[in-house]
């Protein structure tokens, strides 16, 4: 059939959508049309209370499903992340993710079943951040900065959660705390304004459920009737009363008055949710009709009488003659009452709130996403009495109710071929009472339950009468109601309709297609007697005959209407105790005085207060919780669990007064407020200690030193010493306290200083203070050190062919080794020596004696200055132990290694001409410098035939054409022992150019061999490149690898490359593949981005392949190497840094930080569904990209995560 096809398709299996087909009608329709019911399968109340628990637990598991929640709910969520941090793991972080989102608001969190707000108290120790699942929301920065853990990715766009930060308190945490959210759920689609905003309309809810593509079907909106789900929505809105109240007014005509309950003419204020009934029986009254009005006096001040929601019973004047007016939110806040025969009767009533209406229908739910889709659809019906008509390819729903206007088809014989099917109910689906469970917000979102009728009810009994006295009870569950109201509402609707449950099949003429299902027809048929009975049509189907077959429920037109309902009881409806209402205890007590002191066995004595309580009475209390704080404080502190009902409590001082507090708790955790007696004053100790003995100040070279006895009390606790400039305690400060018997006050030479002493208990009972102690400190004796002396050369920073002038300075610091007013133009410091000046470079001689004994200054002396460098020439070394300028020699006895210059330098001359040194070879320490008037392309040393040394530092050639030795030559080439370094290169922390750079390698070579011709490789037994810088290590940085494709494959720059064997291996950490396009949708073994074509492998040497390398030789590949040379092409592919990547709009647009997979069209990504980094991700995006549609490939900047 037609209908299995658009059902598989839209549940994904059809045996939940269960339709039932008569026996002797054989089905083979060619199009078929169905409704949906919401009527649900019996679910026992302790399955669902095992569904719905689960919904308040913080979950652990990694598996754990996210839920849906419409409307407004307390969930638990799931322990997405949990870890600690700071000093000893003071702060504990729980990461409590919620729902998808993006949901309206987090609004009430409950820390441990307690409300978190600044009462609470929690409220100090725990900072809660909340997200509803925005697709830009951010990630934590409190937590990233934790670093335990939490990145800047982990951002759960798309999900509403919370971050708790909990500091560590024992006396407030004994575990890890639970939490609940209140939450204001999904934002959904609305098709009648075509906005997206917070709703609880189940028809919205589920349109959003069938549409979304994430946790729900994913319908097209073409496949969706907004026509009916648009009206659907505007019935659930439809208002109505709760419950209604009711009052009665006795009335009466006399003196051209109304005498209502005695008054004439009496005003009114009437609430909301109540109907108000005038009674009119009085004779009186038969030429005086009762009336509304919106205006004063009605119809006789130019108004007109007003009828809304008013019922007219009986004739004024006559027995059970009345007029009632319900009064709702829609009714004016200003009517009259009035006479319609007579002026100037009446009065105004005041219309104020009362009971406030309601939507018909709204849903709370949290939904499963691990539940079927058939089962969740089902339940979102089952709170609005849903019917999900399929029909024309559309499904739409259908508010099961009365039906407006006439049937739209009245069945009768001419229309039927054959004859009817005819189902009655089952006594298995037939109730004489129903009992509803649904969570419900006045229990702590606890799973409740209602009956309807009430047993032992009149119309309770009246059933059990008709059903033989047997109890036919059916026990049915709500997950998305939490109104007690609705859920009353939907077990009478839900017996009503068992007890009229006929279910009608039956051929018909093609007439029958003017039948939509949902619709509500008649049928006329002699055989059962039914005259216009009316039935729902739930099926249609038109054979290849032309004929239809119909399925029909029986229809009761009166069952639909809202009922009046009166107000659900407060208080619970069993007498079992509410768990999460405790009762806090009574009659507290809190004692004090010496009588209750604690005296210990070495006599000391601990100040307490003994506090008593009576037991609360509930029985579940199994302790209490008692705190203390002083009265001027505003923090309670100092818990104390209790099992009884007295405890004692200490800490405090005497001469103070404390607040104390008591507060019961359950077994389950849940706490009664606070019981508290304030401003108890905490009484001394009777006894002092003793005063110190033997107080005495003695004076010591700039100190005081200051001895006592302490008194010998066994409670004595210490002694507090007070000090002054002058002989007077009042107004002395506190020095220390102390329990030793001796001090020493540095106070410098020469000071006077008077000292009091007084002793304390261990209750804060102080002694007197002692009589005075003074003395005076003794100056330190006079230094007998002598003076010191240094001594030095300073430099002329100019050089020049005559002596500068003598220099001076007016002192100099021994510490510091600085000048003050020394000569300009000279420093300590000698000056960088331009090698191809002309000039001399000069320096000063000198030495300073300290002016006194450890002043630590003195007055310089300098000699005349004389020449420290002369460079005017040419400098020769012969073979001899003497250098010479032309005009002096210097012996170099001592100077050159290994004996003199005959065991360093050949016997040819090495020339020193300027800047230039001419030599057959050198074997020295070189230090070479270009002289800062230099241009550029100065030299400051070369080295003929085999390279250049120029002002970069040192850059070093191999000229290929001239040197007949190619092989073995080396550009630079350094020979490191030990910890020394073979080559540095160093750029001056004065050199900000942007072109300075320690050590530089260029390849200039655009094809060949890409391991001779690389700009810079490593080698090396430890790593091959070793990053020891103190800032950024590496600049823009993007690691690749080598691939290999096959030479019949296809790949292009920014394609997705997958692993497919490994061609070679070389060592531990390097390894050669054959790599392909990816080709499907998450593919897990993608290796990166391919990057670049280097051309055939048989013209390459990638390392993998590398056999030997020798300096003779080259380099030696492997056989496999040429085994495998003319297969393949050798390409790079970027594995981690930045770069771009091919995408295509498969899996739709991307925002800046998005992930990226692979998608089904070979080589390219798309955007990933989540945002955790999964085994398959390939990339992060770096910016937003549109796609025009899903097959567009655009090239995006990215962050690779390959590597």
């Amino acid at each position: 059939m037609a209908i299995f096809a658009a059902i598989t398709a839209f549940f994904a299996f059809v045996g939940n959508a269960t339709l039932t087909y008569f026996a002797g009608l054989s089905i083979q329709s060619i199009i078929t049309n169905l409704i949906i019911s919401w009527a649900l399968d019996e679910l026992l109340a302790q399955e669902f209370e095992d569904l719905h628990k689960g919904t308040l637990v913080n979950k652990s598991a990694n598996n754990a499903p996210i839920p849906v929640v419409y409307g407004v709910r307390k969930i638990g969520g799931v322990r997405s992340f949990v870890g600690t941090s700071g000093a000893d793991n003071t702060y504990l972080w729980v990461v409590l993710t919620l729902a998808e989102g993006e949901i309206e608001a987090i609004d009430d969190i409950y820390i441990d079943d307690i409300l978190y707000n600044s009462d609470s108290k929690h409220f100090n120790n725990v900072v809660i951040n909340k997200y509803t699942g925005t697709d830009s929301q951010t990630a934590n920065s409190d937590l990233v900065a934790a670093n335990i853990g939490w990145t800047s990715n982990h951002r759960l766009r798309g999900l509403a959660y919370v971050v708790c930060r909990f500091t560590w308190d024992r006396d407030i945490f004994s575990s890890i705390p639970t939490i609940h959210a209140l939450v204001r759920g999904k934002k959904v689609f609305d098709p009648r304004n075509n906005a997206t905003a917070y709703s609880a309309n189940p028809a919205l809810c589920l349109r959003d459920y069938l549409t979304n593509s994430r946790y729900g079907k994913g319908l097209q909106a073409a496949s969706i009737d907004d026509t009916l789900f648009g009206a659907a929505a505007n019935k659930c809105e439809t208002k109505v009363l709760p419950y209604a109240n009711s009052q009665t007014f006795i009335v009466s005509a006399a003196g051209g008055n109304f005498v209502i309950d005695g008054a004439a003419n009496k005003a009114f204020t009437f609430l909301t949710g109540t109907t108000y009934t005038f009674d009119l029986s009085d004779s009186s009254l038969g030429n005086h009709p009762l009336r509304f009005s919106t205006t004063n006096d009605g119809t006789h001040g130019s108004g007109a009488e007003y009828t809304t929601g008013v019922t007219v019973t009986g004739t004024q004047g006559q027995a059970n003659a009345s007029i009632s007016i319900a009064i709702t939110e829609s009714t004016p806040t200003s009517i009259y009452y009035y006479c319609a025969n007579h002026s100037g009767m009446g009065a105004a009533i005041t219309v104020a709130s009362g009971v406030a209406e309601q939507n018909l229908f709204d849903c709370s739910m949290v939904l499963n996403t691990d539940k079927t889709l058939i089962q969740n659809t089902k339940e979102l019906m089952a709170g609005c009495r849903g019917l999900m008509p399929y029909q024309a390819g559309k499904f739409g729903l259908i508010i099961e109710d009365q039906k407006f206007g006439n049937a739209v088809f009245d069945f009768n014989l001419d229309h039927i071929i054959g004859g009817i099917t005819i189902e009655s109910e089952k006594k298995s689906t037939k109730y004489n009472r129903a009992i509803v469970t649904f969570a419900n917000p006045n229990k702590n979102w606890q799973s409740d339950t209602i009956d309807w009728p009430a047993y032992g009810s009149s119309a309770h009994n009246a059933y059990l009468a008709e059903d033989n006295n047997t109890d036919l009870v059916g026990r049915l569950s709500l997950p998305s109601i939490t109104n007690i109201y609705t859920a009353i509402d939907l077990a009478e609707l839900v017996v009503k309709r068992s007890r009229a449950g006929l279910k009608v099949a039956m051929e018909c003429t093609s007439e029958a297609l003017k039948c939509q299902v949902g619709d509500i027809v008649t049928i006329t048929h002699p055989t059962p007697g039914w005259t216009s009975k009316e039935f729902r049509v739930m099926l249609t189907s038109l054979m290849p005959s032309g004929t239809v077959i119909l399925n029909l429920v029986e229809h009761q037109d009166n069952i639909y209407p809202w009922g009046t309902k009166t107000e659900a009881a407060s208080s619970p409806s069993t007498n079992l105790p509410d768990p999460f209402v405790v009762a806090p205890p009574t009659n507290l007590a809190v004692n004090v005085g010496s009588s209750h002191y604690l005296v210990q066995t070495d006599g000391a004595i601990i100040v307490r207060s003994q506090v008593s309580w009576t037991a609360s009475v509930d029985k579940f209390v199994d302790r209490y919780i008692v705190q203390w704080k002083y009265s001027s404080d505003s923090v309670y502190a100092n818990d104390k669990v209790v099992s009884g009902i007295t405890t004692f409590i200490s800490g405090f001082k005497t001469g103070e007064t404390i607040d104390v507090r008591v507060k019961s708790v359950s077994t389950v955790g849940v706490s009664s407020a606070y019981l508290i007696v304030s401003n108890t004053a905490v009484t001394a100790h009777a006894t002092a200690p003793g005063v110190p003995g033997s107080f005495t100040a003695t004076a010591r070279q700039g100190a005081i030193e200051l001895s006592w006895t302490n008194p010998s009390n066994t409670d004595f606790a210490y002694v507090e010493i007070n000090r002054h400039t002058a002989n007077s305690q009042a107004n002395s400060s506190l020095f220390l306290k102390t329990s030793n018997t001796t001090v020493v006050d540095q106070v410098g030479e020469a000071v006077t200083r008077y000292y009091f002493a007084r002793a304390f208990n261990r209750s804060g009972v102080a002694s007197n203070w002692t009589a005075v102690a003074s003395a005076t400190s003794n100056s330190y004796p006079a230094s007998s050190g002598g003076k010191i002396t240094h001594n030095g050369k300073i430099y002329y920073n100019v050089n020049q062919a005559s002596a500068p002038s003598t220099p001076s300075a007016s002192a100099y610091n021994f510490s510091t080794g600085v000048f003050t007013g020394l000569t300009t133009g000279w420093s300590i410091e000698p000056p960088d020596l331009d090698i191809g000046a002309a000039n001399k470079y000069w320096s000063s001689r000198w030495s300073v004696l300290e002016s006194t004994s450890g002043g630590g200054t003195g007055v310089p002396a300098f000699l005349a200055a004389g020449a420290e460098f002369t460079f005017d020439g040419v400098v020769t070394f012969s073979n001899s132990n003497t250098i010479t300028d032309g005009t002096s020699t210097v012996s170099t006895s001592g100077l050159l290694a290994s004996g003199g210059a005959a065991a360093d330098i050949n016997a040819n001359s090495t020339t020193i001409d300027g800047g230039k040194i001419t030599t057959n070879s050198i074997l020295a320490n070189i230090k070479l410098h270009v002289g800062t008037g230099n241009t550029p392309s100065s030299k400051a040393f070369e080295v003929n035939e085999a390279g250049v040394v120029w002002t970069d530092g040192i850059i070093g050639g191999v000229l290929y054409g001239s040197n007949s030795n190619v092989s073995s030559a080396h550009a630079v080439l350094g020979n490191g022992v030990q910890n020394m370094d073979a080559i540095r290169g160093q750029v001056p922390a004065s050199n900000s150019g942007t072109g300075a750079h320690g050590v530089r390698g260029i390849n200039y070579y655009q094809t060949g061999s890409r391991v001779i011709t690389s700009g810079l490789i490593g080698a090396a037994n430890g790593y091959d490149f070793y990053a020891d810088g103190a800032g950024t290590n590496y600049g823009p940085f993007t690691g690749a690898h080598d691939c290999l494709v096959a030479n019949s494959k296809t790949v292009l720059p920014g394609d997705l490359v997958v692993d497919l064997s490994c061609i070679a291996r070389r060592g531990l950490s390097n390894t050669l593949f054959s790599v392909e396009q990816s080709s499907q949708a998450n593919q897990a073994a993608c290796l990166g981005v391919v990057v670049a074509n280097n051309g055939a492998l048989s013209t390459q040497t990638p390392a993998a392949f590398i056999s030997e390398i020798t300096e003779n030789d080259g380099v030696i590949m492997t056989d496999d190497y040429n085994l495998v040379k003319n297969d393949y092409k050798l390409m790079a592919v970027n594995a981690v840094g930045e770069g771009q990547i091919n995408l295509v709009g498969e899996a739709g647009n991307l925002a800046a930080g998005d992930l990226i997979v692979a998608s089904s069209t070979a080589g390219k990504g798309m955007k990933q569904t989540d945002d955790f980094v999964r085994s398959y991700t390939v990339a992060r995006a770096r910016e937003s990209v549109s796609f025009d549609s899903p097959g567009e490939v655009k090239m995006v900047a990215c962050i690779y995560l390959c590597g």
